[in-house]
């Protein structure tokens, strides 16, 4: 009787130390990717990636998550619940310093490497074609916001902490604008009282722009990748107007920021069918960071790059359909490939840049295409530094 107790304990162990490693393996061979909105175009970017890396490594599976955007991408991975994803590169880079949003945070995000740009992304500030609108720009919302007798102004976000609300809060503060979240009307942002007039409200995509159109929502504000599904649906519904970003000096372009933002141009013929309406609009625009963590495999980011550079054109499709057609230079691999030296970028995306000759061979400097970088950086702006400037913001995390 003994001697079968312990053959039934035996085999007990085998079959637990045997489920243990394969679940272990598994575990091990299947990566999460983590997109963005449903149907946006960082979840356009990830099916795409999903679809090109399926049966390309051995044993190797790749699942996908959507999320809300930016800051919530950055924390899975940090916190190595998630294994590849997409953020915008000023919190990408906030991230990587504790900077900003991410001031108040205990540590900073140095579990994050560095693999690629994606693509470039724009803001699309949109407001209704109506002559009682009065937006047509930051400095408008500014004057708008010190006139008390104004009624409040509510510009769509997106998600909470996505990209596009980081980045409307950012250029209000710049424009000297403490803008208000409208569900939380007496929160405080770095100590100081909300705006008095223009407020913010967050918002899932598909109610963000049906509130628009139902003229409960004054604007809307939104970093995305061209040829914007909700974007090409709402020139469909009502007449809007696409505010010029570069025309009226946005301090942003002045001021620290202009490292990682550049200036770009929404080509409206990728929404309407009308010749008279195809006009090309100033904007600005930052590169997408597509990132991983530290524990994972230098084969799996190496294939993953690889992928990326020499099908680039299959990814430039999916992002931006008319690209093909109208062949803008938005993807140039060098653009792609420049890592900063702020950024820790991983092994196996730094293998894959070394054999193709875009990263320097040599340890005398960390900044990976630095050179190249600073000279291109030049031709994208048409404004001089004016020096740096503090913004107080508060954690958005």
């Amino acid at each position: 009787m003994l001697l079968f107790f312990i053959l039934i304990i035996a085999v007990s162990l085998i079959f637990y130390s045997y489920n243990h490693i394969i679940t272990e393996n598994v575990e091990k061979n299947s990566y999460k990717l983590t997109s963005g909105v449903l149907n946006g175009t960082y979840d356009v970017f990830m099916k795409t990636l999903q679809s090109q890396m399926t049966d390309k490594i051995p044993n190797v599976s790749f699942s996908k998550e959507i999320s809300t955007g930016s800051v919530k991408n950055l924390i899975l991975v940090n916190k190595g619940q998630s294994d590849f994803s997409l953020a915008q590169e000023d919190l990408f880079f906030d991230s990587n310093m504790g900077l900003n949003a991410f001031k108040k945070l205990k540590e900073t995000y140095k579990n994050l490497r560095f693999i690629s740009a994606a693509y470039f992304e724009k803001a699309h500030f949109i407001v209704p074609e109506s002559e009682n609108n009065k937006i047509n720009s930051f400095t408008d919302l500014a004057t708008l916001d010190s006139n008390s007798k104004s009624s409040k102004i509510v510009i769509g976000v997106g998600p909470k902490q996505s990209g596009s609300e980081f980045n409307f809060i950012l250029m209000c503060l710049l424009n000297g604008v403490n803008p208000g979240n409208i569900d939380a009307p007496n929160e405080k942002r770095g100590g100081k009282p909300p705006s008095k007039i223009i407020y913010y409200k967050n918002l899932p995509m598909n109610q963000m722009f049906n509130e628009f159109v139902n003229g409960n929502l004054h604007g809307i504000y939104l970093m995305t990748g061209t040829k914007n599904v909700y974007i090409a649906n709402l020139v469909n519904r009502m007449g809007v107007k696409f505010i010029d970003l570069i025309k009226n000096n946005s301090p942003l372009l002045k001021t620290a920021f202009r490292s990682y933002y550049y200036e770009k141009t929404i080509n409206l013929g990728e929404y309407y069918k009308e010749a008279e309406k195809q006009d090309l609009v100033s904007t600005i625009g930052l590169r997408v960071i597509l990132f991983t963590h530290d524990k994972t495999p230098d084969n799996v980011v190496y294939e993953i790059v690889k992928d990326l550079y020499n099908k680039n054109y299959i990814y430039r499709y999916a992002v931006n359909p008319s690209e093909i057609k109208y062949y803008t230079n938005e993807y140039e691999p060098l653009d792609l490939a420049f890592c900063k030296e702020e950024y820790t970028i991983h092994p196996g995306a730094r293998k894959f840049y070394m054999e193709k000759n875009l990263i320097s061979k040599q340890d005398r400097f960390k900044n990976d295409l630095g050179y190249y970088h600073k000279e291109v950086l030049k031709n994208y702006w048409k404004f001089p530094s004016i020096g740096d400037k503090n913004f107080n913001f508060d954690s958005i995390i």
